[in-house]
C-alpha cells in the first residue's frame, strides 16, 4: 500500500513543488492539501496562482483545501511559513504525525534531526527521544542544504583549519513576491537578515562540531540557482588528484549527488539549474601555490535541492526506516 503524503504550505512555491512531485510519484498517494485555514472547502486549482514549470495534474486541481486541524495522522510535509509552523507542526506532531518541515521552526530543536541523508542519517534513529505522539524531521536552509554536500567529502581529505564561503543567493530565495524590485534589479544586496549565523549553526548540527567558518552572503539578481565561493584552508598540502578522486568517489556512493564542471566559467545558474534535477554542481577545484587552499564554486537549485527536493529527501530516508 502506497503511504499517504499531506501537504500543508500546499499554495506557496515550494508547497507547489511538493504537490507536484507527490501527485506524480509512482509510489507515494497525495493526500490532503491544506493552504491557510481561511482557504479551506475551495478547490486548489482555484486557491493557488501556479509559479511552477511543471504542469498541476488535472486530478490535483478538483481536490478540496483541508484545514490542518482536518488532518488526523499520517505523514506530513509542510512547506508553511517559520512564523506558524512552529505551533501547526509541533500541534500535528502531538496528535500522531509524522512531519517532514522545510521550516526554520524546529531545525534547532536538538531533539530534532536535521537531516541531508547523504551525510547524517543516523540522525533518524533518534527520532524515539522526541516524546509526542508523531515526529519531526527537518531539512536545513537552502544554501546549507547545497553546500554541506559537497564540504562532506572535503572535510575528510585533511585537517581543516579554516573554511571561508561567500554566497550568491537567488531571488526565488526570498519567496514570492520576495525582494523588492528597486533592490533587485541591475544590484547585488550584501546583506540577508539572520542568514550568515543561520548557515553556522546548521553546518556545525549537521556535522556534530563546530567549524571555523567566515561566511558573507549575497542576495543577486538571479532568479533560480544559490551560487557558493567557498574556500577550505588545511593544516598541510593536500593532492588535488587526491582530493578530486576522494569527492568522485563520495559522490558514486551517494546517487552522483554531485555534478562536477572542469570548464572554468562552469557552473552557472543559467546554464545548469532545471528544476527536474537534484544534483549539486561543482566547479573546477583549485589549490593555491602552498598547497593548502583548495578553491571551488558550488551550485544548487535553491527550491529543488535546497527546499522541497531537500524535505522529499527526508521523507523518502523516513520511509526506509518503518
Amino acid at each position: 500500500m502506497k503511504p499517504e503524503v499531506h501537504i500543508i504550505g500546499a499554495t506557496g512555491i515550494v508547497g507547489q513543488l511538493l504537490v507536484h512531485a507527490v501527485a506524480t510519484a509512482p509510489d507515494l498517494q497525495l493526500g490532503k492539501l491544506c493552504g491557510s485555514d481561511g482557504r479551506a472547502g475551495t478547490r486548489y486549482g482555484e486557491a493557488v496562482v501556479w509559479r511552477i514549470p511543471q504542469e498541476l495534474p488535472a486530478h490535483v486541481q478538483e481536490k478540496t483545501l483541508h484545514k490542518m486541524a482536518d488532518i488526523e495522522g499520517g505523514i506530513v510535509l509542510s512547506a508553511l511559513p517559520s512564523g506558524i509552523a512552529l505551533t501547526v507542526e509541533t500541534d500535528l506532531a502531538q496528535r500522531g504525525c509524522t512531519v517532514i518541515s522545510n521550516a526554520a521552526a524546529h531545525r534547532m530543536d536538538p531533539l530534532v534531526p536535521l537531516l541531508v541523508p547523504e551525510i547524517n542519517a543516523g540522525a533518524l534513529d533518534g527520532l524515539d527521544r522526541q516524546k509526542t505522539a508523531g515526529k519531526i524531521i527537518t531539512n536545513p536552509n537552502c544554501i546549507v542544504s547545497i553546500l554541506s554536500l559537497p564540504l562532506c567529502p572535503l572535510l575528510g581529505v585533511g585537517t581543516v583549519t579554516h573554511i571561508n564561503l561567500v554566497t550568491l543567493q537567488a531571488l526565488s530565495g526570498a519567496g514570492y513576491p520576495g525582494v523588492p524590485s528597486l533592490d533587485a534589479l541591475g544590484n547585488v544586496v550584501p546583506h540577508i537578515p539572520e542568514e550568515a549565523p543561520k548557515i553556522q549553526e546548521e553546518l556545525d548540527k549537521i556535522f556534530g562540531n563546530p567549524l571555523p567558518t567566515s561566511i558573507q552572503v549575497n542576495r543577486v539578481p538571479v532568479l533560480h540557482g544559490h551560487m557558493i565561493c567557498l574556500q577550505i584552508h588545511y593544516d598541510a598540502p593536500v593532492d588535488l588528484g587526491d582530493v578530486t578522486q576522494k569527492v568522485q568517489a563520495w559522490s558514486a556512493a551517494h546517487g552522483n549527488c554531485l555534478i562536477f564542471h572542469t570548464a572554468p566559467q562552469r557552473p552557472q545558474p543559467l546554464l545548469d539549474c532545471h528544476f527536474d534535477e537534484m544534483g549539486v554542481h561543482v566547479g573546477p577545484l583549485a589549490l593555491d601555490p602552498h598547497r593548502k587552499v583548495l578553491s571551488l564554486t558550488v551550485l544548487g537549485h535553491n527550491l529543488v535541492r535546497g527546499a522541497a527536493g531537500a524535505a522529499l529527501a527526508n521523507l523518502r530516508a523516513y520511509l526506509k526506516t518503518v
